[in-house]
């Protein structure tokens, strides 16, 4: 692309090259290159490089232990970069560009890329995707060295697949509280350090959690009560935190939906708070009306809708 760029000139515009046109001009431009094309723009000069940086466009990220998948706001569709093992170094590939070799470590190129569209202080993503593997511990650690309390990743939506409970902790601790409203993890269990998740002012803020495979231990009910929407794993569930539940959740305003998933089974106590008319379980689960909220009380997980 570089060396396309060089040559490139533009009718009506005595022929100028690409990088002499008016700034507004190659910004329109650049707003049409896809993500994979942009990180070469960067390369070519300074200007580009400033007009690609204050127009990062990209609303989506997800790192695999290979790919590195973008989407931008400009254009449709996915664009996959794949980082392929070389002998010593990368094997580069995309839905745009031709195959290309470089002499570095496939992980250290990855990381290069994730920094020049993730460190850019006004990107501001939908979503971003972390997969674990191999890998994890060196990206969880480059999302801790990369960011700081003065300078943190803008995300409205993070998540996290296959990672161990520490990486989880370091990457969300990374994200902007506030800006991001939706947590959704799945993390090798740790189940005596779970609660480090929501003392996180990143868990506080947020309003959506989903992490079903997460059987919290020793969990404050109240925890949860700032949430709109959660899919949760606890252990078992109590009478008194049914009764807050009952009385203080389905009575909030913001909340809209959540679901319960429980180790242990429901003991009828429990589930008499939410209907007192149960008496047994049933597969189709047990329904009753509270307030504007149809609960369904199954044998190992409680329903709001």
């Amino acid at each position: 692309m570089t060396d396309k760029l060089a040559s490139v000139s533009i009718e009506n515009s005595n022929d100028r090259t690409l990088i002499e046109l008016p700034t507004e001009m190659l910004t329109e431009i650049i707003k049409r290159v896809n993500p994979i094309n942009r990180l070469a723009l960067r390369k070519v000069c300074r200007i580009l490089r400033k007009i690609v940086d204050e127009n990062p466009g990209v609303e989506s990220v997800t790192s695999a232990v290979d790919d590195l998948s973008l989407t931008t706001r400009n254009l449709t569709g996915n664009f996959c970069v794949t980082y392929g093992i070389q002998g010593s170094g990368c094997l580069i590939s995309s839905d745009y560009c031709c195959t290309k070799y470089i002499e570095k470590p496939r992980l250290m190129m990855k990381l290069d890329d994730l920094t020049v569209i993730l460190k850019n202080p006004r990107q501001r993503l939908d979503d971003l995707n972390i997969f674990g593997g191999s890998d994890s511990v060196a990206v969880a650690t480059w999302f801790r060295d990369t960011f700081n309390p003065e300078n943190m990743l803008h995300t409205k939506k993070v998540f996290l697949g296959n990672l161990e409970f520490n990486d989880v902790i370091t990457i969300i601790s990374t994200l902007k509280p506030g800006f991001l409203q939706k947590i959704d993890y799945a993390s090798l269990l740790q189940h005596e350090r779970s609660h480090e998740v929501f003392e996180l002012e990143q868990w506080k803020q947020a309003k959506e959690v989903i992490s079903p495979m997460s059987s919290f231990r020793s969990f404050p009910i109240e925890n949860m009560f700032h949430l709109s929407r959660f899919w949760l794993g606890f252990p078992g569930l109590s009478i008194s935190d049914a009764i807050k539940i009952r009385d203080i959740l389905l009575k909030s305003a913001h909340f809209k939906n959540g679901i319960i998933d429980l180790k242990d089974e429901m003991t009828p106590e429990v589930a008499r708070v939410f209907n007192p008319n149960f008496s047994a379980h049933n597969i189709n689960g047990i329904k009753n009306k509270i307030d504007r909220f149809l609960v369904i009380i199954y044998e190992r997980r409680l329903a709001i809708n």
